[in-house]
């Protein structure tokens, strides 16, 4: 069967005869190739095995999601209702990671205002090849100007590659430039990592540009009268060893302060060193900076992490020297413990209308959340049910909420509630 609505449904309230109080849907997420989940129960159902897409309670049937239902003798049928629609989504697709990938675009720059002209891309992964192989696509050559990726003698505009390493070196080739000046927008995703730092050359001017390896660098530069300046292989990006800082760490530490996460860490040699970049991960792989501390010349630092993740926290700290180098203290690991019991939210500011709950060994239940606008208007409700103990909870209230104040109330079994202040972003 298929759910005909735009919205999820409830199998509890599809009006059925002659089936099993049963469901089965693919969950892409489950395992390494996918598998089914079984649902039974009613009227709140649960998942078996459970976990993939269903690790939070959730038994609804998304909009446009396949499922299969089982007749208890020589047929049945299902008919569909709008009762059977239900508020809010669950994300039950294989997702896909951040990803490792670098982006170049050329533009233009007519009257003080850019235009895309053409463009490149490469993806970075273990499981690709460096050589010119059937994944790379070749450059289809424009009738203007063009950039394109240089590999074996090959002119590519996308390649597929290795993940990086301190010896690489990527080559562009451009072609039919005219006497103007031009824009290069290089933006990278997920490519930094300790001891890799990686620099824009451009052999026609003789310079040196530091790249962002998680983030966007713009570089401006100008065809004039010599021929020189519209080489077809002006510009490379060179990648090599960080040069380790005049700084040693001796210890670093993570320790729970009611539901906070302090980090302190311990430093000696400190010389010329700028400032220290405290940073964070779910998984202890892709990390992002939550604090930066000025570097005083103190061999002990800290710094109070107010939103910590559920489960795992995985941190690390980053030197900067005053001439920018950096190196990387190792990594602590923090998990969530028992005593915590609490709701709260996170990020606050929230971000994309998502209102992510964080539920600290909640009990089981339905739980009824109400969003009211700081005027004390209500503006949005959802009843959703938490299977108990610690997980998080997505509440989409959607992209109309306007940037500002709110409040949020959670009524949960027992007849408590918690009011939580929002900021949306």
């Amino acid at each position: 069967m298929g759910n005909p609505y735009p919205s999820a449904i409830d199998f509890n309230q599809v009006s059925k005869a002659g089936l099993q109080n049963a469901y089965y849907l693919w969950d892409p997420q489950l395992g390494t190739y996918g598998g089914y989940q079984t649902f039974t129960g009613g009227p709140v159902y649960s998942a078996t095995p459970g976990g993939g897409s269903y690790n939070n309670g959730n038994y609804v049937i998304e909009s446009g999601q396949a499922f299969f239902v089982r007749a208890t003798g020589g047929g049945g049928s299902i008919s569909f209702t709008e009762n059977c629609k239900v508020a809010g989504s669950n994300l039950v697709t294989r997702g896909f990671g951040p990803g490792k990938r670098l982006r170049t675009s050329l533009y233009s720059l007519p009257n003080n205002t850019t235009h895309l002209i053409d463009g490149t891309l490469i993806e970075f992964d273990e499981t690709f090849s460096n050589d010119v192989d059937d994944m790379d696509a070749l450059k289809m050559n424009n009738f203007g100007e063009n950039i394109g990726i240089r590999k074996n003698g090959r002119n590519l505009s996308v390649e597929f590659r290795s993940d990086l390493v301190p010896t690489d070196t990527l080559f562009y080739a451009l072609g039919q430039l005219s006497r103007q000046t031009y824009q290069l927008t290089l933006v990278t995703e997920g490519l930094e990592q300790p001891g890799i730092v990686a620099f824009f050359e451009d052999l026609y001017l003789q310079t040196s540009t530091a790249l962002n390896l998680n983030g966007t660098t713009n570089i401006a530069f100008t065809i004039d009268a010599n021929a020189t300046s519209s080489r077809f292989d002006r510009f490379r990006i060179v990648f090599k060893q960080l040069v380790p800082v005049p700084v040693t760490f001796t210890n670093i530490t993570a320790v729970w302060e009611n539901k906070d996460a302090r980090v302190t860490w311990q430093v000696e040699n400190e010389i010329n060193i700028d400032h220290y970049e405290l940073e964070k991960s779910a998984d202890g792989r892709l990390f992002n900076k939550i604090a930066t501390v000025t570097a005083t010349g103190s061999s002990t630092y800290s710094n109070l992490d107010r939103q910590a993740f559920v489960g795992d926290n995985f941190y690390r700290v980053r030197s900067v020297g005053q001439n920018g180098e950096a190196s990387y203290s190792e990594i602590v690991q923090l998990s969530s413990g028992k005593e915590m019991e609490s709701i709260t939210v996170y990020p606050n500011p929230v971000k994309s209308g998502v209102v992510g709950l964080m539920m600290y060994n909640q009990p089981a239940g339905d739980y009824l959340v109400k969003l009211y606008g700081i005027n004390g208007q209500l503006l949005y409700t959802q009843r959703f049910f938490h299977p108990g103990g610690t997980g998080k909870k997505d509440i989409r209230v959607g992209a109309v909420i306007a940037r500002g104040l709110y409040r949020l109330e959670i009524s949960r079994p027992g007849n408590t509630r918690v009011l939580l202040k929002l900021l949306f972003d």
